[in-house]
């Protein structure tokens, strides 16, 4: 899963406007969008979803009066709302969230006794906006902890498959290690095979002569010796030739690993780049956190 850049939401507001990166709070004053009064305050929070936005808000709003919310049809209301200890009035509030394409937002309107709160009322338009910058500014920290937690998931799961990349090159390196073991031996075979080869040839020749100098049985029991001395050379060299090939056939499957070692080092190079870069949006996002945290 990856992340989109921050996002700056510029929308054009008939009063004001509190915005950061991350988050704002509108009021628009000719809208019925979503609710039926028209002056609503409007809450777009980055990358947050419909649930997220909901969840923190009926927590946060619901600490702030002792009845509970009513919800018809999606639209959330709440009575005895008081948003600072000082305040004698009391507010009706009324919400919904809906997404907003690929975004969702909240959208809310307050009332007390004198009426719907907007701008044209600075004291209780402040507290009201103060109210939901703080509660967009908690959903923004839910958002960056719940990407978090799916970057660290992730993270670890690609570490995983990692590890699975070390350890499938240490088992080709001990194929490697193990064939190349398997030619010394073998060689060191060839070697015993070339010096026996040697010493039944000079037992041949030593026949060969016995032939020029003999006469009679003992030349012909020459020819015999000579005749299965040249056999049992000839089956050693063809023993040497056999090992002879073994050995180009484990060379070749050395240099076929090397090749499969060459690609899976590659593989395990562009995975661990993914770990490091998803360590690196994760130390990103956590001094984001840290920082949001720290403002109040």
């Amino acid at each position: 899963m990856k992340f989109n850049l921050f996002i700056l939401f510029f929308v054009a507001l008939t009063s004001s406007t509190i915005a950061q990166n991350q988050f704002s709070v509108k009021f628009e004053e000719q809208s019925r969008v979503i609710l039926e009064d028209k002056n609503q305050y409007v809450v777009l929070v980055d990358r947050s979803t419909k649930e997220q936005l909901s969840k923190t808000w009926e927590k946060e709003i619901e600490s702030y009066s002792k009845e509970k919310t009513v919800e018809t049809e999606g639209l959330g209301s709440l009575h005895g709302v008081v948003l600072e200890k000082k305040d004698d009035d009391t507010l009706k509030v009324n919400w919904r969230v809906h997404h907003l394409g690929e975004k969702a937002e909240l959208r809310v309107t307050f009332e007390n006794k004198d009426g719907v709160i907007t701008p044209e009322r600075p004291l209780a338009d402040q507290k009201v906006k103060t109210f939901l910058k703080t509660y967009a500014k908690d959903v923004y920290i839910e958002v960056l902890e719940d990407e978090i937690k799916e970057l660290e998931k992730q993270k670890k799961d690609t570490q995983s498959d990692l590890d699975k990349q070390y350890k499938e090159q240490d088992k080709i390196r001990g194929d490697i290690s193990k064939t190349k073991s398997e030619i010394t031996t073998i060689n060191t075979e060839i070697q015993g095979l070339e010096g026996a080869a040697e010493r039944k040839m000079a037992e041949v020749n030593q026949q060969k002569m016995l032939i020029e100098s003999e006469k009679g049985d003992a030349q012909k029991l020459a020819k015999g010796k000579v005749k299965d001395f040249e056999k049992e050379h000839k089956s050693i060299v063809s023993d040497k030739e056999k090992k002879h090939k073994e050995v180009f056939k484990l060379e070749t499957d050395i240099r076929n690993y090397e090749s499969e070692l060459g690609m899976e080092q590659q593989k395990a190079d562009q995975i661990k780049a993914e770990v490091e870069e998803l360590h690196g949006q994760i130390l990103a996002k956590e001094t984001e956190l840290k920082e949001l945290k720290s403002k109040k």
